[in-house]
C-alpha cells in the first residue's frame, strides 16, 4: 500500500510540475523581435525565472570549436542567466556568438557588468565579438525571452 501511496505522490507532482513554466506572450506582433513585456528591471534583477530552453556543448558537426556551446530554445519566456564571474584584479574578457537567430517571439541577449547592462547582441549577425579591457566586478551574460524560438552559439574567453 505504501509503494502505491508514493507512486500516485510521484506520479501527482510529475503532473503538477509540466505547467509550473514561465510563459510570457509575444505582444507586439511577428515581426517585431525586441521585447515588449520584460523590463531592464527584470533582466538586471533575474526575478521572472525561465522556460523552454537548452543548452550543448558544440561539435565537429556544426564547424565551430568544441568549446563554443549551443544555445536553443522553442517558445523560451524568461530571464535565464548563462554566465557570471567575479572578476577581483582588473581583467579582460571577450565574448564570441554566432548565429543568433530568432524565428519567432522576443529575444534578447545580452552582457551585465555589476549590474548593469552594457552591450546587447544583435540578431541575425553571423558572427559578433563584445570585448572589454581591464574589468573588476560581476559579470553576466543573461538572455531574456517572449515565447521565442532562437539559437546560437557562444564562446567565452
Amino acid at each position: 500500500m505504501k509503494k502505491v501511496l508514493c507512486l500516485i505522490m510521484a506520479l501527482g507532482f510529475a503532473v503538477m510540475s509540466l505547467g509550473c513554466g514561465v510563459e510570457i506572450a509575444d505582444s507586439n506582433g511577428p515581426d517585431d523581435y525586441t521585447l515588449a513585456e520584460i523590463t531592464e528591471e527584470n533582466i538586471i534583477n533575474q526575478d521572472l525565472g525561465a522556460s523552454s530552453y537548452s543548452m550543448s556543448p558544440g561539435s565537429e558537426d556544426d564547424d565551430y570549436m568544441t568549446s563554443t556551446t549551443k544555445f536553443k530554445g522553442k517558445e523560451f519566456s524568461g530571464v535565464a542567466q548563462l554566465y557570471m564571474t567575479n572578476y577581483i584584479g582588473k581583467s579582460d574578457v571577450s565574448i564570441d556568438v554566432s548565429n543568433l537567430t530568432v524565428d519567432s517571439g522576443n529575444f534578447a541577449l545580452m552582457v551585465l557588468l555589476d549590474g548593469e547592462i552594457v552591450h546587447e547582441f544583435k540578431h541575425g549577425e553571423l558572427m559578433e565579438t563584445f570585448e572589454m579591457k581591464d574589468i573588476k566586478g560581476t559579470f553576466e551574460i543573461v538572455m531574456a525571452g517572449e515565447t521565442a524560438d532562437f539559437k546560437f552559439w557562444i564562446q567565452v574567453w
